[in-house]
This record gives C-alpha cells, structure tokens and sequence, in this order.
C-alpha cells in the first residue's frame, strides 16, 4: 500500500514537471522501486542510490526475486559504503560498471567547528563538564541506551543525545534528549568533546560525517561500515555491544588533552574528504554517463 501510495504522488509530481528530466535518482532501494515503472513508462534513465544500513536486510524485506530482479532494472547504482557495493556485485554481477560506491558527502558550509565554550553558553550546557554527543534514532541498533550505560561509568562526562524514538535516556547524566531544529544539530555538534554512535549496523552514516566535520574525536562500532571511510587518527573503534567498552574509548579521547586535540583536526581534516558538493558531482557524473 505505501508502495502504491508512493507511485501516485509521483505520478501527480510528473505531470507537474516542466521539461524532461535528464534522469531520476531515488535514494534508498524502496524508493527507487515506486520510481522504476514511472520512468520506463515515461523513458527516462532511473539511478537508486542505496544508502541502507545492510543490503542483505533489504533482500530479506522484499524477496530474493524482488530484489536481484529489480537491481538489474536500474539504470545505474550507486552504492553508499563497500558493503553495500560487494553484496550488490555478489547478488548481481550482471550490473558490471552500473554499479558504483560513492560514500556519503557532508556539508562544511554548514558543520565546521565553533568555539565550544561559546556554543554551550548559548546553549546553557555546563562548561566545565566532558560533553559526549549522539546523534541518531532512540533505537537498540543505535544504542543510545548502551551509551548511557557508557556514560554511567564515568565522572564527570555527560550525555546530549539528539534524536527521538522508543529508547529514550533519561538520567542525571543526560543533559538533554529529544530531536533538535535541523539547522541547530551543527550547534550541539560543537558544544561536545567526542561523538559516541555503537551502531550494530549502517550504511555510511551521516551523522558520523557531520561529527567529524565539526572536529569531534569519534567513538565508533569497530565494524566494517566505519573501517571503510575513518581512520584511527580521528577514531576510537569499540565494541558497539558493551557498555564497558564504550566507556574505555570516550575515555581514552577524554583523557588526553592533547590527544583529544589531534584527534579533532585529524576529523576535521578527514571531512574535507567527503564534501557533499563532491559527492553530487560524482552522482551527476556517473548518471550522465550512463543515461
């Protein structure tokens, strides 16, 4: 029903269209599936951009046949981590150089560090506290819940978590949880002292991106999607299933003042990378290129 629901919005969004598009890019497997009848019916090339967090996830959703079928559909695909890109490659080899991996992109016009003390001033967050920052879903994947547990193990170092969903952190050593105006997430970015996310699973994730864009230190799940795009210059890889080693990896960027400092310009200097105007062309590029 939401697929259908979907085809016929964009069906209404055609007809509204003035000129012929080049090309269609959907974002997300789903998306690009409501998209894929539209534009053989109207001849228009269709590019998915598949940023889940697990492409075998997908598979199970929707079906072997589904899945292996309609990827061979696409005009071109574009994958957001490696993962993504092997497990397309393997499921379907047929899709040779319409298969491509282009990570996610951030931008530093908008996340770039800020004077901390200044930001938790305007903020009214504590200045003489250790700040540690998640940015996600309230969800088990996410772990919200396993950085409080992180957070309760420490002194003085407390918690911001931006987002919403069914597992909310409370406490006294959450300053605050619950989502933020999207034009603030950069604010609250730069008042932390180290961005914790132990995802189980991602894509290539963008908050992450964003974190370090705004020179904070990271303490990431040591799984493949994060190996792919950080480094152990800007990030802490832990075990996203324990509290305990959560805590030692906040604490091992913590610790060190001078650490901590060459971590942060390390992540700054990382995200230049991965600027979102880069990544566009290389989407538009490749479309071209193929359409």
């Amino acid at each position: 029903k939401v697929l259908l629901s979907f085809q016929r919005a964009l069906h209404d969004t055609f007809k509204e269209i003035m000129g012929r598009p080049d090309f269609v890019y959907a974002h997300f497997f789903a998306s690009g599936l409501a998209f894929l009848d539209i534009c053989e019916a109207y001849k228009l090339p269709c590019f998915v951009g598949l940023g889940e967090s697990g492409m075998q996830d997908v598979e199970l959703s929707v079906g072997e046949d589904v899945f292996v079928n309609n990827l061979k559909r696409f005009s071109g695909v574009i994958a957001v981590s490696k993962e993504n890109e092997d497990y397309c490659r393997m499921r379907c080899p047929s899709l040779e150089e319409r298969l491509v991996y282009i990570p996610n992109g951030v931008d530093t016009t908008r996340f770039y560090p800020r004077d901390r003390s200044a930001v938790r001033r305007q903020l009214g967050l504590p200045q003489n506290s250790y700040i540690a920052v998640f940015c996600g879903h309230f969800i088990e994947r996410k772990g919200p819940k396993r950085v409080l547990d992180a957070l309760k193990r420490l002194h003085n170092v407390y918690g911001v978590f931006i987002g919403q969903g069914n597992q909310v952190p409370l406490g006294s050593h959450v300053l605050h949880a619950g989502p933020v105006l999207p034009e603030n997430v950069s604010l609250w970015l730069s008042a932390g002292d180290v961005f914790v996310l132990p995802s189980i699973a991602e894509g290539m994730s963008n908050a992450t991106l964003e974190a370090i864009a705004s020179g904070l230190p990271v303490v990431v799940s040591d799984r493949p999607f994060n190996r792919g795009f950080l480094n152990q210059d800007c990030a802490v890889f832990v075990d996203p299933l324990s509290p305990s080693s959560i805590a030692n990896g906040i604490w091992h960027v913590l610790e060190c003042p001078s650490r901590r400092s060459a971590m942060s310009k390390a992540a700054f200097s990382l995200a230049r990378q991965y600027s979102l105007s880069s990544r566009a062309k290389k989407i538009v590029d490749f479309c071209l290129s193929l359409r």
